[in-house]
């Protein structure tokens, strides 16, 4: 039987150490590239931290709330307003103008800010993947935020020339003033006008005719309906 020394037997340790390290390291190195291409490494993440801005309402547009997430990789749901969903979910216009494009999220009046890299759409609005927060959990915050962007990004311009009604004044087809449009709202089956006075359903039978230039809305609706 062969004798082995105590320096063959620390060199045979000291390799199968050394192979076993680097059996280990690749591993990780594997595991590591797994997790990039999954969009799920750590070190592309960003923590959600809500903080005052002042005077940045005024700049942004409503568009809808978190109502939801998707999949391992944290999709958040966008539920869309009444007037973007019918903009944006006719599926008239392309659902890339949202990708590369700063949202904000407002919650409690502070914002937090990302950028929308992919983006699909879903039923009564859209999910959203945000650059840098791409696992389920770091997303976990913005639940029932509201989602706003920039009204001069160009699906902020579109959404805009929507809510140009409100302060628009309604006068019904007797010739009297209903109050001034304070929200365009309902559901893609129903919208409404709803003023100082009164909620107008949205339809032609009854919202006969937008004057731009005086500003005003003649309506066939009554104040007591």
């Amino acid at each position: 039987m062969q004798k082995i020394s105590r320096t063959n037997l620390n060199n045979k340790l000291a390799s199968r150490s050394k192979h076993s390290k680097k059996e280990k390291n690749s591993k990780n190195l594997f595991s590591q590239r797994r997790l990039l291409s999954l969009g799920l490494s750590d070190r592309l993440t960003k923590t959600i931290e809500f903080l005052h801005r002042e005077g940045l309402s005024e700049s942004l547009v409503h568009i809808g709330n978190v109502a939801g997430f998707r999949g391992i990789r944290g999709d958040i749901y966008v539920r869309f307003t009444m007037p973007a969903w019918e903009l944006f979910g006719s599926g008239g216009l392309e659902q890339c103008l949202f990708e590369r494009l700063a949202v904000f999220f407002r919650l409690e009046s502070r914002f937090f800010e990302a950028v929308v890299s992919k983006s699909r759409s879903g039923s009564e609005g859209f999910y959203f993947t945000l650059e840098g927060l791409n696992t389920r959990t770091k997303v976990a915050n913005l639940r029932f935020s509201e989602v706003l962007i920039h009204k001069e990004s160009v699906p902020g311009v579109l959404i805009s020339q929507i809510h140009s009604y409100v302060g628009f004044m309604v006068v019904n087809v007797e010739g009297k003033q209903l109050g001034t449009i304070l929200e365009v709202g309902g559901t893609k089956y129903q919208s409404y006008l709803k003023t100082s006075a009164t909620i107008i359903p949205n339809v032609p039978s009854i919202v006969i005719e937008v004057k731009k230039d005086s500003k005003t809305v003649l309506v066939d609706w009554s104040e007591s309906w």
